[in-house]
């Protein structure tokens, strides 16, 4: 099935945020604090991102395989992912790499940005290693999330 990537806003940004929440609570929840929990989910629906979203400071896309939401990813400012999820049916079929191909894409030709960041999961590791990212220190703990901040310089 042919899988597209589209710029989102509105209820299709909500959708996306839904997803990431699922895919949250399988794959990273176990192994975060129950204050880290709340924290990530504090970011999905708090104020804060109210604000960006309003401000216009972040950008959303969603991944489709069909008519089905199969992940989606959002950049901060132009130059930080700040969400990337794929939905369990559809690890490892491209659908991260498709997402974070676009993401920098619209960073380097809207933004100028050669320089895209991430504060990665532990399960997120692999991928943005794979992906091209370098940790950049390591392995930190705040709010009860575990992240590593990474870098990716994109290419010409």
């Amino acid at each position: 099935m042919e899988i597209t990537v589209k710029k989102v806003k509105d209820a299709d940004i909500d959708s996306g945020i839904a997803l990431a929440e699922k895919v949250f609570d399988v794959y990273e929840a176990p192994v975060f604090t129950d204050e880290g929990v709340q924290s990530f989910k504090d970011f999905l629906y708090g104020t804060n991102m109210r604000k960006m979203r309003e401000k216009g400071d972040i950008v959303f896309w969603n991944a489709y395989c069909g008519d089905t939401l199969a992940g989606m990813c959002a950049l901060r400012e132009g130059r930080h992912i700040s969400l990337l999820f794929v939905h369990g049916d559809f690890h490892r079929q491209g659908i991260g790499r498709m997402l974070m191909d676009t993401a920098c894409a619209y960073a380097y030709e809207r933004h100028s940005q050669r320089r895209i960041t991430v504060n990665s999961s532990p399960y997120g590791l692999p991928f943005y290693t794979a992906y091209g990212f370098k940790a950049v220190d390591m392995e930190r703990l705040a709010d009860g999330i575990r992240y590593t901040p990474m870098i990716y310089f994109t290419k010409d």
